[in-house]
């Protein structure tokens, strides 16, 4: 049966309530305002013994700079790119604004000019499982239907198509049912942990009623968008990874919806390129996971490829984040998508990636005293060799989808690089608040890096600045599809 959700609601600084969601993991706490004290950000929870980058507070590796082949753009520029292209190039357009319910929300930004498809990713609003359930439309929370609504607003605006990704499974790690979304306050809130962990729905009471909502769902927003791309369950494999210990049968059971949902989008939209996408760090046991025992990368996702081998999809969809996974001592290397093509015998597309433009920088110490450190190096020229040896790996593989996680930074950039933080003010705030929910002040780095850890992946700063990374995309965007 599902479960209540705890009442640990938390006040956002500037008053209202702040639901804290990060995208592809924890994020959210049970109530608008606290992020659960019990959960970690899937990619950072090996990092995270290690907050401390180096003794003397010295910059990480730089990674990516070491081991990124040549891309198809030669020192000439731009100019030299490849005749065409076989892959949409799509983009998230993500942001924060403070004082919302959800914390993240989606604006146009520069979406005009800089994708192909518009990639809308629903791992921010929830779902509105009891009214899908009831099948009664008119029965979705009315700031939920205003938030779709503002998202077929922007997508007409902008003149695109769209890339559209729904989350079947949520959580920590993704360990159990997507977020439900809901109204407090007259704001609209999500509330994680509100059916129970590795939920299965073949035995628990309640399966039946979740899976006759989640395929509801996808057909509702299928139908709202008619997107040229469906992700209908993104990163489902993370469950397997969270929940094969507890309840070996729990994945077998989404698997099951995952597939009813693949389905259900085909005949929403027949026309529509549909798959679940797969976490290919998680099935490297890359991240710190510690879900597999084969003791190789490579033994672990052939493991983690039988797990779903038999789903449901039109497309190999990875989701994949190098940097991070550079944290945990495993290299990145020119191979890394090649070895899922060989694996998998399917064309690949990116359902997200990205890479940040600066140093994760974040106070390793107290607000009184502070000590301040890098625990990722980056730079805007390796945010820019990744992309560009991301494109170029597209075109040699002939994907046909590639995904930019955000076009913009989520977070100003005085922020970004600002430790101790004193400006905006506002966002300051939120990270002190952010820090604040720590469980003790030794954890409360680990929170902050948690805070961090996707501030800057766009290709454009947060006001919109474009940065070395966009020249390379639109080196690409202008060539013709063919």
């Amino acid at each position: 049966m599902t479960r209540d959700p705890r009442d640990t609601s938390a006040e956002e600084p500037d008053g209202g309530n702040l639901q804290v969601r990060f995208r592809g993991g924890p994020g959210s706490g049970n109530r608008p305002g606290l992020l659960n004290k019990s959960i970690r950000l899937a990619f950072i929870l090996a990092a995270a013994t290690a907050i401390a980058c180096s003794d003397d507070g010295g910059t990480a590796d730089q990674g990516l700079l070491e081991v990124a082949p040549d891309h198809g753009l030669d020192a000439s520029g731009p100019d030299s790119a490849p005749a065409s292209r076989s892959f949409r190039l799509a983009s998230t357009p993500v942001t924060t604004k403070i004082g919302s319910g959800t914390f993240f929300v989606f604006g146009p930004q520069n979406l005009a000019d800089d994708v192909d498809l518009i990639s809308l990713h629903n791992d921010f609003i929830g779902v509105p499982w009891k009214a899908f359930e009831d099948g009664n439309i008119s029965d979705l929370p009315p700031l939920w239907k205003a938030a779709v609504d503002e998202w077929v607003k922007l997508v007409q605006d902008a003149n695109k198509g769209v890339f559209l990704s729904l989350a079947l499974v949520g959580g920590s790690g993704r360990n159990t049912l997507a977020a439900e979304a809901g109204e407090q306050d007259g704001k609209l809130i999500t509330k994680d942990n509100w059916a129970l962990p590795c939920f299965n729905f073949d035995t628990d009471p309640d399966g039946q009623r979740w899976r006759k909502a989640y395929l509801e769902y996808v057909k509702y927003m299928v139908g709202r968008f008619k997107p040229a791309y469906v992700n209908h369950a993104i990163e489902v494999n993370m469950f397997a990874a969270a929940c094969d210990k507890m309840d070996p049968g729990a994945f077998d059971s989404v698997k099951k919806v995952a597939d009813a949902a693949y389905d259900a989008a085909r005949q929403a939209h027949p026309q529509a390129v549909v798959f679940p996408s797969f976490q290919i760090d998680t099935m490297r046991d890359a991240i710190g996971d510690g879900w597999c025992s084969k003791g190789s990368e490579a033994a672990c996702f052939t493991e983690a490829l039988a797990r779903v081998k038999s789903m449901k999809r039109d497309r190999f969809a990875v989701s994949t984040y190098p940097y991070i996974v550079e944290l945990t001592g495993i290299k990145f290397r020119s191979t890394w998508l090649d070895e899922v093509a060989q694996a998998t015998g399917e064309k690949l597309v990116v359902a997200e990636t990205g890479g940040a433009s600066s140093d994760l920088v974040y106070n390793a110490g107290t607000a009184a005293a502070p000590s301040c450190q890098v625990h990722i190096a980056a730079s805007e020229a390796v945010q820019e060799q990744y992309l560009g040896w991301l494109l170029g790996e597209a075109k040699r593989l002939e994907m046909d989808l590639v995904t930019w996680w955000s076009d913009r930074d989520i977070y100003p950039h005085a922020l970004i690089t600002g430790c101790p933080c004193t400006t905006p003010q506002d966002y300051c705030a939120v990270l002190d608040w952010f820090r604040s929910l720590a469980r003790t002040p030794q954890e409360q780095p680990q929170a902050e890096l948690m805070f961090r850890l996707f501030e800057s992946m766009g290709l454009r700063r947060f006001d919109g600045t474009p940065k070395k990374a966009l020249a390379t995309w639109q080196s690409y965007q202008k060539l013709p599809l063919k």
